[in-house]
């Protein structure tokens, strides 16, 4: 089993970014983010990267310096797509998903989903086919929040993201990948380096 490395790299017009290799297997361990440390400022897109340096942050912040929930625009599959891009993760043909066990994430997304509000579940897959995901929302349905699951909102397994019973969160966002050479993300909480996730301080002053 491999697990994540990071490097920094900076220009003369940023400070300190991180590159973020994911390994090609990502196991289920739920139990990593069990500690109220991590799991009450880690968000669902944290979780699916793993990530949780970056907190709440959605699709395409991970140079952005907010470090508080902001909130979603209405969605659609090209946006959620362009968000990713924004980020250097690469979408994937639904054709060309790999049948094998590597790791690679799914999006599902509904622009009415609590309280009227956009929404967005980025899940991640492990090895067997298993697909997990934090649940960040009060959704009464499913009465899960802030847990992290590998069943939809009816308690069912997730072998297929696109068809899962996600309630309000209706569409299905597509495949995507982060390629081999890694993305590039600032902090925007730090994390003890007693949990495993590495030793990544914050370096930017906190914008909202």
């Amino acid at each position: 089993m491999s697990r994540a490395s990071f490097d920094s790299a900076s220009t003369a017009h940023e400070s300190t970014q991180y590159i973020y290799k994911p390994p090609m297997e990502m196991p289920f361990e739920p139990d990593r983010y069990r500690d109220a440390e991590i799991h009450s400022v880690c968000g669902s897109y944290a979780y699916a990267l793993g990530l949780p340096q970056i907190g709440m942050k959605v699709p395409r912040q991970l140079n952005m310096n907010l470090i508080s929930e902001y909130p979603l625009p209405e969605l659609d599959a090209d946006k959620i797509r362009g968000m990713f891009m924004c980020d250097g993760i690469d979408h994937i043909d639904p054709a060309c998903v790999p049948d094998s066990d590597d790791y690679i994430l799914a999006v599902r997304y509904g622009n009415n989903f609590e309280n009227g509000k956009p929404g967005m579940i980025v899940m991640c897959r492990h090895p067997g086919g298993q697909w997990s995901y934090k649940h960040d929302f009060g959704f009464e349905a499913c009465n899960q929040k802030r847990r992290i699951l590998d069943v939809d909102f009816s308690g069912n397994p997730i072998t297929d993201p696109a068809t899962a019973d996600f309630k309000g969160l209706t569409e299905f966002g597509g495949y995507y990948t982060i390629p081999y050479e890694g993305i590039h993300f600032k902090p925007s909480v730090g994390i003890n380096p007693r949990h495993g996730f590495g030793n990544y301080p914050v370096q930017e002053p906190n914008f909202f």
